[in-house]
């Protein structure tokens, strides 16, 4: 160790061979030399991309929330010096690439750039590995222009024509804005199980994660099914049913809209509190012959509109 000018000798042994820490000291000056940018791995246009105002290369990058990862690209210079240096030159990853791809896929289609469609062949089949490398093989450079929302592509290969194109880049206010697109006819919508029908459905394979062991108790289907355990309570007591209810409920027809989705979890979770069947099959009598008036005294109730007289029938086994 060094001490006012004179070396003296160190009372621990070295922790490195000497060769190995100047192997190190090497390597730390090479990296000191150079960028350090935390790169987003496998980010589409990295090493292509640069800022269409400052001219600085632009560096990928990612932001978290709710445990999903939000990819984008930064002018390299606004991350480094602060917006005022170039403000405004951050767009999502998302945003640029889709715009990109879609741009090149016209240019592909409509010009005579057989480079660039020999490029795009099977382009949804590729890793992201290779989708970079062979854009690469094509484009040289992407300048961004973020206060006029385009981009312009400059062409690597002869046969691009040689001069760059601009694609827009629109942001979402834009899109927002843009005229709507011509109505299309209406389609029918396809008919679809009762959303009762799938609540038990889910129940009886509960049932059966648990028997088998893939499961320990309703905190484990709570966990992976991302509700509370209060919730797997509820679905389950569907289960309590009798049989016979349950098999109707399993073969209710299919239904197009939510309207005619008539019967009423809430409801049902009454009937299956009663241990004897048979009561609750008058209760699933009566609801299945007057579900329109049940509901409509739900909905009646909440508002504070019903009627003391008596103008919607009542249901008889009362409210659950």
């Amino acid at each position: 160790m060094r001490h006012k000018g004179k070396v003296y000798a160190g009372e621990q042994a070295a922790i490195l061979d000497r060769e190995i820490w100047q192997q190190a000291q090497v390597l730390l000056r090479q990296t000191q030399g150079g960028e350090r940018v935390r790169n987003r791995p496998g980010a589409l246009l990295r090493d292509l991309l640069r800022c269409g105002v400052c001219g600085s290369r632009m560096v990928a990058g990612y932001s978290t929330k709710k445990q999903r990862r939000y990819g984008y690209y930064v002018c390299r210079k606004a991350q480094q010096q602060g917006a005022a240096s170039c403000p405004g030159q951050s767009i999502p990853a998302a945003r640029i690439e889709g715009a990109l791809l879609a741009g090149l896929g016209e240019l592909a289609e409509a010009g005579a750039r057989q480079p660039l469609r020999e490029a795009l062949q099977g382009w949804s089949a590729l890793e992201r590995g290779a989708r970079r490398r062979r854009l690469a093989s094509v484009v040289e450079r992407i300048d961004y222009d973020g206060c006029r929302g385009e981009v312009s592509v400059c062409w690597r290969t002869p046969g691009m024509d040689g001069a760059s194109v601009s694609i827009p880049v629109r942001n979402r206010a834009a899109m927002r804005l843009s005229p709507p697109a011509p109505e299309q006819p209406p389609e029918t919508t396809a008919a679809r199980l009762p959303r009762i029908t799938r609540l038990l459905a889910l129940a009886v394979r509960f049932e059966g994660l648990l028997q088998d062991g893939t499961v320990r108790d309703y905190a484990d289907l709570a966990r992976l099914g991302g509700v509370s355990r209060a919730r797997i309570t509820q679905i389950m007591s569907l289960r309590s049913l009798a049989p016979v209810i349950q098999e109707r409920i399993l073969a209710l027809p299919g239904v197009s809209s939510p309207i005619e989705d008539m019967l009423n979890e809430r409801l049902l979770r009454g009937v299956a509190q009663r241990y004897d069947w048979r009561e609750q099959m008058r209760m699933w009598e009566e609801l299945i012959r007057q579900p329109e008036e049940i509901d409509k005294r739900r909905i009646g109730r909440r508002a504070g509109r019903v009627n003391q007289m008596g103008d919607v029938p009542k249901c008889t086994w009362g409210r659950q």
